[in-house]
């Protein structure tokens, strides 16, 4: 059962700042900071393992109505809506930290305003393609209403660091069940967040894919194992079971590639 206690207002916070963790994974890339015009690694091809189509994050451009994204006002819209939350979290039987779930959905908010996100006028796929292919290194705010996991990912990560809360963006792959050999991934893009409840699992942040059924909220959910770098350092495929915080779906996140085959596998196991 939640509490009303100020735990859940994580240390993150106040702490001052940290040294910036960019690493290289096979096919994808894992960093816990964005900067504005930066070009980051969003594509690549089944037969090339480089990432090489680019993404310029021209932050600024999106930039509006942001004021209230700071860790002073996070916190005390939280504290105001605390006691709320948390009996509504007992009621759905979950225990995902409370303060980390609704800093999500104060993000899902902001991600489908600035990017234009309609779920009634859902991304082209082939209109999102001609804009990478029209220009070399298209900007993030050409995306508006045709973006897809990698443009809202890292929209996302950056909102994270206005938020003043650790996160960490990855790219890799996905799939409904690792289990099944005929089954292909899919290449994603996600973020990786801090779990206060169980610090030995971290949670993944699906921004791209909210939750259909419930109005929209945030698709969070908690892995098998602790998400970090050195888990998938010198490995080529390795996909990690997560569960969803709210209903229990599974789901699994990593890397490889996106086809058909056996795979390196942590299936999640419940406490």
């Amino acid at each position: 059962m939640h509490t009303s206690e100020n735990r859940y207002v994580p240390d993150s916070i106040t702490q001052p700042e940290r040294k910036m963790v960019r690493k290289k994974l096979f096919r994808g890339v894992w960093t816990d900071t964005l900067n504005d015009n930066e070009a980051l690694p969003v594509g690549g091809s089944l037969i090339n393992d480089e990432v090489t189509t680019r993404l310029e994050l021209d932050f600024k451009t999106l930039d509006i109505g942001l004021e209230q994204l700071n860790p002073e006002e996070i916190r005390a819209k939280f504290e105001l809506r605390k006691e709320d939350l948390l009996k509504w979290l007992d009621d759905a039987k979950s225990d995902v930290d409370p303060f980390t779930f609704f800093v999500c959905v104060q993000i899902q908010q902001y991600v489908n305003r600035l990017l234009e996100i309609d779920a009634a006028h859902p991304t082209n796929p082939a209109e999102r393609e001609a804009i990478y292919r029209q220009k070399t290194t298209p900007k993030l705010s050409e995306l508006k209403g045709q973006s897809a996991c990698a443009e809202r990912a890292a929209l996302a990560q950056y909102l994270f660091q206005k938020a003043g809360v650790k996160s960490a963006y990855m790219s890799g792959i996905t799939t409904r069940d690792a289990s099944r050999k005929m089954e292909s991934p899919i290449d994603h893009s996600f973020l990786i967040l801090e779990n206060p409840t169980h610090p030995d699992r971290s949670y993944v942040y699906d921004v791209a894919r909210p939750r259909e059924t419930q109005s929209g909220l945030p698709r969070v959910l908690e892995t098998a194992t602790t998400f970090s770098p050195k888990q998938f350092e010198g490995k080529t495929d390795l996909l990690i079971e997560s569960k969803e915080v709210l209903h229990g779906g599974k789901l699994w996140y990593g890397i490889g590639k996106p086809t058909m085959g056996t795979r390196e596998m942590i299936p999640y196991q419940e406490k």
